[in-house]
């Protein structure tokens, strides 16, 4: 697993993104089972099968350093997210 060193400055405060790597890498690792067991709607939609046939090795892909350069780039220093995960549904919601 790849490790973004990210900052976080809210008001006075500076948190480190290793604070949350553990979480981060359970994430990685159950991402389905998180799903599912948190956001089971989202779930239902996502087409894992389609991911890999799009070369998608686990039918995900996890965008950390498309995240960072998004981050990098924001005018704000809250970040709300911090990871980005590309996922193929079975429908398209006609957004």
């Amino acid at each position: 697993m790849t490790e973004t060193n990210l900052t976080t400055v809210t008001g006075n405060e500076t948190v480190s993104s290793e604070a949350d790597s553990g979480w981060k890498e359970a994430i990685e690792i159950y991402f389905k089972q998180f799903l599912s067991f948190f956001f089971p709607t989202i779930y239902d939609e996502i087409d894992l099968k389609k991911g890999m046939e799009r070369g998608l090795k686990k039918g995900y892909e996890f965008l950390d350093k498309e995240l960072e350069k998004v981050v990098r780039k924001s005018e704000s220093s809250k970040r709300f997210a911090d990871k980005l995960i590309k996922v193929y549904l079975m429908s398209f919601f006609g957004l």
